[in-house]
């Protein structure tokens, strides 16, 4: 990933990151070394694929 995550492509990173999420992986590792601005859309995002990883994992 690179640029920026906000508003406008938030819902396209939540789409991607909601497939490897599903699969019950034991972890998502991501380069967000080219990321220069993350809003609060995108923080939620980030989050809410932790929190389902975390979830499945409970399972």
């Amino acid at each position: 990933m690179a640029g920026e995550i906000d508003n406008n492509n938030a819902p396209i990173l939540r789409d991607t990151l909601r497939a490897p999420a599903t699969g019950y992986p034991a972890a998502l590792e991501l380069d967000l070394t080219g990321v220069m601005h993350c809003s609060s859309a995108g923080l939620a995002v980030l989050l809410a694929a932790r929190g389902q990883i975390a979830e499945t994992r409970r399972c």
